[in-house]
């Protein structure tokens, strides 16, 4: 057998390999880029591009001193905080709060209505 014909089905599975990875770039770029409903973080720090911007007008310079806690969530069961460690920044989606907690960074949906 010559050397060519053993190169022959790497190259064939090289080629598809980067079609697969092609494609499935591809395909994560079109969900990315939908527009999450208003209000919603379905990506971290917002949105594909990181801005940690949402252009709602709920609240306002007029109603920023009227504002009150509406609720707390305490994830003490978890385990002691990890304040040496990076804080995550929650994401929104479907009306259910996703975050982690605790040392093991355990991830909790939280339903904040």
């Amino acid at each position: 057998m010559n050397d060519a014909a053993q190169r022959r089905p790497t190259a064939e599975r090289f080629s598809l390999s980067l079609l697969v990875l092609t494609g499935t770039l591809a395909w994560q770029t079109t969900l990315l880029a939908q527009d999450a409903p208003v209000g919603e973080w379905r990506n971290i720090a917002g949105d594909a591009a990181a801005t940690r911007y949402l252009p709602v007008d709920q609240i306002n310079a007029d109603n920023f001193n009227d504002l009150e806690v509406a609720w707390v969530w305490r994830g003490d069961n978890f385990g002691p905080g990890v304040d040496y460690l990076l804080r995550s920044t929650p994401i929104y989606v479907d009306g259910l709060l996703y975050t982690v907690a605790g040392q093991r960074r355990t991830v909790v949906a939280i339903d904040p209505a």
